[in-house]
This record gives structure tokens, sequence and C-alpha cells, in this order.
């Protein structure tokens, strides 16, 4: 009698649960990114240049995510910095227009 007993712990939050899953992601993006940077400047390709500086956005934004849910902050500044997370890849698109600019011209 008396004798303390669990029912399985405390359910861990989404951050916890998507934190893992985060890190994979960056580091097979990084991986490949990295693949594609050497593979372009090796062939001469722009394509694989242009598709390594796209994985670099993901990469920001998968590094934002995981800043995100790490941050001690757990007020509006924590959602509003994990809702940027969705702007992130359109910063690409300039930088993407002018690659294919560039390449059209040559």
């Amino acid at each position: 009698m008396g004798e303390a007993h669990s029912h399985g712990g405390a359910i861990p939050s989404a951050a916890g649960r998507h934190r893992k899953p985060l890190y994979a992601a960056l580091a097979l993006t990084l991986t490949y990114m990295t693949a594609e940077i050497i593979g372009g400047i090796w062939t001469g390709s722009l394509a694989l240049i242009a598709d390594a500086a796209h994985m670099a956005t993901d990469a920001g934004g998968l590094g934002l995510a995981l800043f995100a849910i790490q941050s001690p902050v757990k007020n509006f500044q924590a959602v509003d910095l994990e809702s940027r997370n969705g702007i992130l890849p359109w910063l690409d698109l300039p930088e993407s227009g002018l690659l294919e600019r560039d390449s059209l011209q040559t």
C-alpha cells in the first residue's frame, strides 16, 4: 500500500516528437546540397549549382524550424518565428530568376 506508480509519463510535445526528423531532414539536405555544389563545379553545370542554392534555402527553413522549437521563448515571438519559416522559400525566387536569365544569355 502506498506504492507510487506511473501511467507512462508525460506526453512529449510536438517539438519533442519532430526534433529528430527535422535533424535528419537537415542532414540529408545539407549532404545533397554539398554533393550538388561539388558536382556542379566539377562539371560546370549551372543547373546543379542553382538547385544547390535552392536546397540552401530549404536547409535555412529547416534550421529556422529547429531554432524555433528549441527557443526558450515560448510566446508570440516563437510562434511568429515558426510562421516566418513559410516565407523563407519565397526568398529563393529572385535568385532563381537571375540564374535562369544568365543561363539563357550564354
